[in-house]
């Protein structure tokens, strides 16, 4: 039985849990032996806590402060909270008191502020982990010199003093930091394992790095660090190296495959995508067989974005390998037959996207394949069917034929589904509505299946991200995708769906996207089943190209707030997408597309900025007035209520909306004169624009129109001081009914006293923010007033 101390130690420590929803300490029951519990190993003779791992138990903790009984189990040797909550806790300094601990692990847990210095005073620690906190360290210096026994050690994302080891968080600023140039105690020669992760390193790597003689693992990715790669890798000492992971960096250079494994004979694991590498196999000695050639026994082989040519001939007769990535390179021709030997059915992660394979892809024989993805090639022939164990299979943005095989609804892993623009065609597969609980994202966009949507979606309590857009389905939208409450994204663009709007999409609280033009639905939006709060993190919603009647719903355009909070990506700091996750180490996620029209010009966005957001409205029969709220959206960046019957005047709210990079009003029955809010202040300093109301180009009085220049003229070179590219010419007409009224929409000053569009541009979030626009010129100018407005 464990100590009687240990015991109640341990119950108040339970106690301090907020909530414990997977039952980890379910078993830490009051009168029954504590060294029975889960996760709870005592010392056989004198009966104290030795080890405490309750990781990955999702335990939300109210924090652990210096006065709770934790602490109170000296005798500890093993700790693992790992991958809980404890809400933003300290590190206390009374961990110090664990003066036999060993292994300390902390990771993912919600830590924060400073890693005390008193850390360094656990001297028996041979593993620390404290990576994917929120965690600085003031010393590193001081905190590590004095960890002699340490083998592993983990600091992925902590943020370190400059003075120190300055370590920053990755791709969220401007990084200053690097690997010092010395370890700074001579206990690094007996590190196995060295990670550090995401951590904001540039530079070149320091020598000691290569030069660690009993190095095991090495995990650097996703920093900036630089160098000739092929020289670094030839300098590493030590013959044990297994494991190297050098991902997402800026190295450049030539590197020879079959150098590297005959300098490092155990390399199991070699990570060297997206940098700026040419990967070869061919060595210095030519005489060698490749194929003969003793490799050894690869694991993982991750090479995306590395410039080769061919399949690299040391995957030939590889038996262990697990993980395979050769995407985003310049292979060529169809997949050798000797790849499907590859693995020994033991593979699990194939990705050959982003290439030029040829041919088609019937048998996929592995089957224990967990991740597949062969997106944007140029295959073709029918879809091939992978095994039921796949929970990640893209196909997309290649020429598959054919229907979908029903069989493909047995996949009941899956988490990703994307089929997208191929040539796929037949019936809807129904039986895709209860594919999989786990079911983060289906995608079927952009192929010519038809018939109708599901009528039942039940197993989609995860669901994310639905794409039916561009096929040719009909009828009604199916009512239970009430059911699929995580919903980010849906697109129903371009399809023949008969219905009116689909109510049952006020229950979706998470929905951030929605795309419902170029169908053929109908009715009136009715602001009386509206409800309070619904679509509040509603950011691009498209309802053109429909048959939409009556007002302009009051209530909708209230409740989304999500456009009501401007949000500005400024370019200094890394853009954010939207998108949804993915469990495995080589892929970081999923990335949300979606298909946007300003002013009849389609723009693709292969990834979402989450700052982005539009209302388009345009191409229906709306009638009434503009409802003065649509004032409130300060957030969105386009607006297009084009092609409709709406009347009276426009509302001097919109002059609130200071984002607007787009706003097309033409062809409605406006009356009235332009607000006083779309002032001189709106249009100073764009000199390329002109025309009603103002009365000099660039709204100043300095410029006058060009000789040989009417209102109608095509002309696409103008620029303003900055430069800025004709693209931008926007033209923002009204249509009125007795009074044609050409209006302009510029951007509010900054401060500084410049357009928000040439800060956007200056910021270098072009292609981040704003989409690029060439808007088509209206028909015909009827009468005076009627202008062609460039920007």
């Amino acid at each position: 039985m464990c100590h009687n101390d240990d015991y109640y130690a341990l119950l108040r420590f339970k106690e301090s849990f907020v909530s414990d929803s997977m039952g980890a300490t379910s078993s830490w029951q009051r009168n029954t032996d504590c060294s029975e519990w889960q996760g709870i190993k005592c010392h056989p003779t004198n009966f104290r806590v030795i080890a405490l791992d309750i990781s990955n138990g999702r335990i939300i903790g109210s924090g652990i402060e210096s006065n709770n009984t934790l602490f109170d189990l000296d005798h500890l040797k093993s700790l693992n909270l790992a991958y809980n909550s404890f809400l933003s806790s300290l590190i206390s300094p009374k961990f110090a008191q664990f003066s036999s601990l060993k292994h300390l692990n902390l990771s993912g847990s919600f830590f924060s502020g400073e890693v005390p210095l008193e850390i360094g005073q656990l001297s028996k620690l041979r593993t620390l982990d404290l990576s994917w906190n929120s965690l600085r360290m003031p010393s590193f210096k001081t905190i590590i010199s004095n960890l002699t026994e340490l083998r592993q050690l983990d600091l992925g994302d902590t943020t370190f003093d400059s003075m120190s080891l300055a370590i920053l968080r990755p791709s969220f600023v401007n990084f200053s930091s690097k690997l010092p140039s010395s370890p700074g105690h001579a206990q690094y020669n007996l590190l196995r394992v060295l990670r550090l992760p995401g951590c904001g390193f540039h530079g070149p790597v320091p020598a000691w790095v290569w030069n660690i003689p009993r190095l095991e693992v090495v995990v650097l990715v996703n920093n900036h660090l630089t160098g000739v790669l092929g020289e670094y890798l030839l300098s590493i000492t030590s013959p044990n190296l297994e494991y190297l992971d050098l991902r997402s960096n800026k190295f450049t250079g030539n590197v020879n495959l079959y150098d590297i494994f005959s300098k490092l004979p155990c390399l199991m694991g070699l990570l060297l995508s997206d940098n700026v590498l040419s990967v070869s196999t061919i060595g210095t000695d030519t005489r060698v067989d490749l194929i003969a050639f003793p490799w050894p026994e690869i694991i993982v082989l991750a090479l995306s974005s590395c410039n080769l040519t061919e399949f690299p001939e040391l995957l030939q007769n590889q038996t262990y390998l697990q993980d395979l990535d050769l995407s985003k390179n310049n292979i060529r021709g169809e997949i050798p037959q000797w790849i499907f030997q590859v693995g020994n059915n033991i593979l699990e992660y194939l990705d050959l996207s982003h290439n030029f394979l040829t041919g088609s892809l019937v048998n996929l024989p592995w089957n224990n394949l967990l991740f597949i993805d062969v997106s944007s090639n140029l295959l073709h022939g029918p879809l091939p069917l992978p095994s039921v164990t796949t929970f990640w299979f893209a196909t997309s943005n290649n020429n598959f034929t054919g229907p979908i095989n029903p069989s493909i609804c047995t996949l009941t892993s899956l988490t990703l589904l994307d089929l997208s623009n191929n040539s796929l065609g037949g019936e809807f597969p129904h039986c895709l509505g209860n594919v999989s609980d786990d079911l983060v994202v289906l995608n079927l966009g952009s192929n010519n299946i038809h018939g109708s949507l599901p009528s039942t979606f039940s197993k989609c309590s995860n669901l994310q991200f639905l794409d039916f857009s561009s096929n040719l389905l009909q009828g009604l939208v199916s009512r239970s995708l009430a059911n699929c409450t995580n919903l980010q994204l849906v697109n129903f663009k371009s399809n023949q769906l008969r219905d009116e709007f689909s109510y049952c999409l006020h229950t979706l609280p998470q929905i951030q996207v929605l795309d419902m033009s170029s169908n053929r639905l109908n009715g009136s939006i009715t602001d009386s089943k509206a409800e309070r709060g619904l679509f509040s993190m509603l950011q691009i919603l498209d309802l053109s190209g429909n048959n939409f009647r009556g007002k302009i719903p009051a209530t909708y355009i209230r409740s989304f707030r999500a456009m009501m909070n401007i949000s500005v990506y400024n370019g200094s700091s890394s853009p954010k997408y939207m998108g949804a996750p993915v469990s495995n180490s080589l892929r970081d996620g999923y990335n949300y597309s979606i298909v946007l029209s300003f002013g009849g010009v389609d723009r693709r966005y292969e990834k979402i900025i989450t700052t982005l957001a539009t209302l388009d409205l345009s191409n229906n029969d709306f009638s009434g007035e503009i409802p003065d709220c649509i004032g409130q959206l300060v957030s969105i960046h386009g607006l297009n209520l084009s092609h409709n019957r709406l009347t009276g005047h426009l509302p001097s709210s919109l002059g609130n909306l200071k984002l607007l990079n787009s706003m097309d009003l033409s062809d409605n029955m406006f009356t009235g004169k332009i607000p006083e809010e779309f002032g001189k202040d709106s249009y100073r300093g764009n000199l390329g624009l002109y025309g009603f109301p103002l009365s000099n180009r660039g709204g100043d009085g300095q410029l006058e129109p060009e000789d040989n220049e009417s209102d109608d003229s095509n002309e696409d070179d103008f620029r303003d001081e900055g430069g800025l590219l004709s693209e931008w010419e926007i033209i923002l007409m009204g249509y009125g009914c007795g009074t044609v009224v050409g209006m302009a929409w510029g951007y509010y000053m900054l401060s500084i006293g410049k357009p928000v569009i040439s800060y956007i541009l200056e910021s270098d979030a072009l292609h981040e923010v704003t989409p690029t626009l060439r808007m088509r010129q209206t028909a015909t100018m009827q009468r005076k007033g009627n202008a062609t407005l460039r920007k």
